[in-house]
């Protein structure tokens, strides 16, 4: 009888481990949970090194996805847009992506795509009604909204920083607003049209400069925005725009500082930093997205 008993149980912690494994993790958003890294290549740029062009980017989902044990679906897209995200183009470039390489004969991207007119909602909500066991959702999505009201500004004022910034400051309500509603569309799609009940973890922008009160500013409301919108649909934001600025202080406010190392430096701008996280602050995002989840149990 004792034989028989062990062996039943040895069966029940195999269907838990088992199903454990194959719980599922769904990461949603552009180019930082992608994982990006600017000092490779962007299409249509040089050729990358290898056609596996996969290997060479590593978000903080992969991270997150290895220590809770949970097959990972990155629908990640870089240049998504909170609106491309419920629409389509245009974007910031994720559309590029989704459009494949010919040089390669692939889609850079970590799921295939029912179509390339498939949207990431889209996907998003078809994923989560046919696996209603999926354990967890993170989203990154809004920087980019931001970065095409800075190259709309860019372009129109040219190398006139002051109006650059005026123009920037003044273009900032109606990007909030857009985003506002995305959002919460966003939301909306994943509780009640994939009738998602589990976490949601969104985790926020960090500034490339602390010290630049523009862009600091621009991302406090948009941070403020997902902080507010994710708390009504019961989910958590992990606070990464506080923990880089806390890193950061003693170097300027440079995430990218050699002292700091979270962002990689700007190749276009000597001395300023880009806006994706190097491999150790996707290690920190990651490390913020576990504590974020420590007062919620997911299994």
């Amino acid at each position: 009888m004792k034989k028989v008993f062990q062996a039943v149980l040895v069966l029940i912690l195999l269907g838990i481990c088992t199903a454990a494994a194959h719980a599922q993790y769904l990461a949603l958003g552009d180019s930082i949970p992608f994982g990006y890294n600017p000092l490779i290549w962007t299409p249509p740029g040089p050729p990358a090194p290898t056609a596996n062009l996969l290997s060479y980017y590593h978000g903080y989902p992969q991270y997150v996805s290895g220590f809770l044990k949970l097959d990972l679906w990155s629908a990640s897209c870089p240049g998504e847009t909170s609106s491309s995200f419920l629409v389509g183009p245009p974007d910031n470039g994720c559309s590029e992506w989704r459009s494949g390489l010919p040089l390669y004969g692939e889609v850079p991207l970590f799921v295939s795509y029912a179509s390339i007119m498939e949207t990431q909602k889209e996907y998003a909500v078809s994923f989560l009604a046919a696996h209603p066991d999926t354990k967890l959702v993170t989203i990154t999505i809004g920087g980019d909204d931001l970065l095409l009201l800075e190259d709309a500004c860019a372009a129109k004022y040219m190398d006139d920083l002051a109006d650059i910034e005026k123009c920037e400051l003044a273009g900032l309500g109606d990007v909030l607003v857009t985003f506002a509603k995305n959002l919460t569309a966003i939301y909306l799609a994943i509780r009640f049209e994939a009738r998602y009940k589990g976490p949601i973890v969104a985790v926020n922008y960090f500034s490339s400069d602390y010290a630049n009160a523009v862009e600091t500013t621009s991302l406090t409301e948009l941070n403020g925005i997902t902080l507010f919108l994710t708390r009504v649909f019961g989910g958590r934001v992990a606070d990464v725009f506080s923990a880089f600025q806390k890193a950061s202080t003693a170097s300027g406010g440079l995430p990218c500082a050699a002292a700091v190392g979270l962002a990689f430096p700007n190749p276009l701008a000597p001395g300023g930093c880009d806006v994706h996280p190097t491999v150790a602050g996707q290690e920190l995002i990651a490390n913020l997205v576990l504590q974020t989840l420590k007062s919620r149990p997911i299994f």
